[in-house]
């Protein structure tokens, strides 16, 4: 979750897993502090899949990192997001826990789709790449 730019949120998700998960030898629910880009990236290339049920993403780099790794993703159908991942992410409706869940569960039981899912991210992700989005941004500046 970051560091302590999420303010209430953090705080909110921290009481309700001491609420609802009091036994820590019982819960496997980690809420880490800043991580640098190391321990970042191992922590998403040892994750089953990268979940994002974002209510609004400016331009979708947490999803375009994990699919970079070769990790299966699901993530919210709002935003920049669709435009990001098209069809190698796995969409939910950030509204509804149940969705999210369910579409969890469908990677789980399903191995080989997971593994479809890996082998498409990475494909989709080098669509994007940082010389592209800066000669563009160059281009659009000139036009102006």
């Amino acid at each position: 979750m970051g560091g302590d730019g999420w303010g209430k949120v953090k705080k909110g998700v921290i009481n309700y897993v001491k609420e609802n998960f009091p036994n820590k030898k019982k819960n496997n629910i980690i809420i880490f502090d800043f991580l640098n880009d190391i321990y970042l990236i191992a922590l998403i290339k040892n994750a089953y899949a990268f979940t994002y049920p974002s209510f609004y993403e400016g331009c979708g780099l947490p999803v375009l990192e994990s699919m970079s790794l070769g990790i299966p993703v699901i993530c919210s159908f709002i935003s920049s997001l669709p435009e990001v991942g098209e069809k190698s992410v796995i969409y939910i409706d950030p509204h509804n826990f149940y969705d999210l869940k369910e579409k969890i569960r469908y990677l789980i039981n399903n191995p080989q789709i997971a593994n479809d899912y890996k082998r498409s991210g990475i494909v989709q992700s080098k669509k994007f790449n940082w010389n592209k989005s800066v000669l563009k941004l160059h281009n659009f500046f000139q036009q102006l």
